[in-house]
């Protein structure tokens, strides 16, 4: 993170400084706003709220046990560490000034975020073009998925998993697998082709096994957006949502019917 969550308590504990240490960061993640590139800035935001709630409530501040492995990870209630405070009487004060002042500035920027995310979350479309989980015989917790930018065609391979042991979230994983000149999306096999050559492993399953069944036991999701946001940080952290999301849902409503 830009910001340490101690921030506040680093010396010196003095409302000016600490506002010009916040002032900078704000002008960070504007920045990474008027760019629409929306993690990790957002994430991050709601982990700096989190942690104003703490010192505020508890008289402790929040440090992450983990370090994400990517800039839109799900950050969850169990990957925060709750340290007590040690600051002396005489800082309790001007401590409380500091966290009025930046909660206020965070609270507004993280709304920003917030009406940012949606918009792009508005944005981004997905479908599910070949190999429908519906019918295929295995796990849809695998697949593939392709997006156009900047009249390059982007192939990712994505892996949906349980994110820790302790926990029922889940993460969707992706990699990209190739990135090149457009191909007839249209002709399956064209794309298939392209996923062939250049998947990468999963498990224990054999390659030349995984080769034979990517035509057809291997969803393949097309991502579309109407307005051009940048694809890292925004389009395809969004993506990897709505792909998770789409999965879920549909998995859930054949349960339903049986």
């Amino acid at each position: 993170m830009r910001l340490n969550t101690d921030w506040i308590f680093q010396e010196p504990i003095d409302l000016e400084h600490k506002q010009y240490v916040l002032l900078d960061y704000i002008n960070k993640v504007n920045k990474d706003f008027e760019d629409f590139k929306i993690y990790p800035s957002f994430q991050e935001l709601a982990i700096h709220l989190a942690n104003i709630g703490a010192i505020r409530e508890q008289g402790k501040f929040v440090r992450l046990r983990r370090e994400p492995e990517d800039i839109d990870d799900e950050i969850l209630i169990n990957d925060l560490k709750y340290i007590q405070l040690g600051y002396k009487k005489d800082e309790l004060e001007e401590i409380k000034k500091i966290i009025k002042y930046s909660q206020d500035k965070l609270t507004d920027l993280f709304l920003v975020g917030k009406s940012m995310w949606s918009l792009v979350y508005d944005n981004v479309l997905i479908k599910n073009v070949y190999n429908n989980i519906k019918e295929i015989e295995t796990k849809p917790g695998v697949g593939f998925f392709y997006i156009i930018y900047d009249e390059l065609l982007y192939v990712y391979q994505y892996k949906i998993g349980t994110l820790t042991s302790k926990t029922n979230e889940n993460k969707c994983w992706v990699e990209l697998i190739y990135k090149g000149d457009v191909v007839d999306v249209t002709q399956k096999e064209e794309l298939t082709n392209i996923i062939k050559s250049n998947f990468k492993q999963v498990g224990s399953t054999k390659k030349e096994k995984f080769i034979e069944n990517i035509d057809t036991s291997f969803p393949i999701f097309r991502v579309k957006y109407e307005e051009k946001f940048p694809l890292e940080g925004s389009i395809l952290s969004i993506s990897k949502r709505k792909i998770m999301n789409y999965i879920f849902q549909t998995i859930k409503i054949q349960e339903l019917k049986g």
